[in-house]
């Protein structure tokens, strides 16, 4: 499987997770934080190995499942926008490589409230999806895959373009629980929950209004 340019920075990110896994590996205590309660406090641990190799692990799955869906759209769609999407892979990654440099901080002794180092997280998260939404084209596999969205072009592109905007509005709220950490699940779980009934509704309204005599 050749590579696309754009993979080769997803690729690197999870290189050096990799290697800094090994790297601290020596100095990380035999016991490792692996999982923060709703207070975003520590109340999971697991063993030094699998704790510092299963995000690394996760990630390199990740991208060839995104590789391999990326090649085998039947429509051959995701090609024309790899750029997009490539850089919303690497974003997702490097949001990985966040959160991965926060638990070995984590075993290094630093304390951290979790839920508020995870809002920036469901931020950019959010962010990156506005941006590979709003330039999707027609595909089996990524965006608002609605009857009304996959029959009819222009309802796509109308429905992607609503979704860049809800998506980065849900992009904007989560890093509210930067300010009210204990609110961060609300922040992001429920706008984007909410967008994407809302964009569902859009795309059926947009079609709706095709048939209208």
């Amino acid at each position: 499987m050749k590579l696309r340019k754009g993979e080769f920075i997803s690729i690197g990110i999870i290189a050096v997770m990799f290697a800094a896994a090994f790297i601290v590996m020596p100095y990380m205590p035999l016991q490792m934080v692996s999982h923060w309660g709703i207070d975003g406090k520590p109340n999971g641990y697991m063993p030094r190995i699998p704790a510092l190799f299963i995000l690394p692990c996760m990630s390199l799955v990740m991208f060839l499942t995104f590789a391999v869906i990326s090649r085998i759209d039947p429509k051959g769609k995701i090609k024309e926008f790899a750029v997009s999407f490539d850089s919303f892979t690497a974003i997702f990654f490097g949001l990985f490589a966040y959160v991965y440099t926060i638990l070995i901080l984590t075993g290094a002794g630093l304390s951290f409230d979790m839920n508020a180092v995870m809002a920036p997280f469901f931020s950019g998260l959010y962010l990156a999806l506005a941006g590979l939404v709003e330039n999707a084209k027609p595909n089996y596999f990524v965006g608002v895959r609605t009857p009304w969205t996959l029959e009819n072009p222009e309802i796509w592109a109308r429905t992607h373009e609503r979704g860049g905007l809800v998506f980065r509005l849900c992009g904007f709220i989560a890093i509210g629980g930067l300010f009210v950490p204990r609110l961060v699940i609300f922040f992001a779980v429920v706008p984007p929950g909410i967008g994407i009934i809302y964009l569902i509704y859009y795309s059926y309204k947009l079609y709706a209004g095709t048939k209208t005599p």
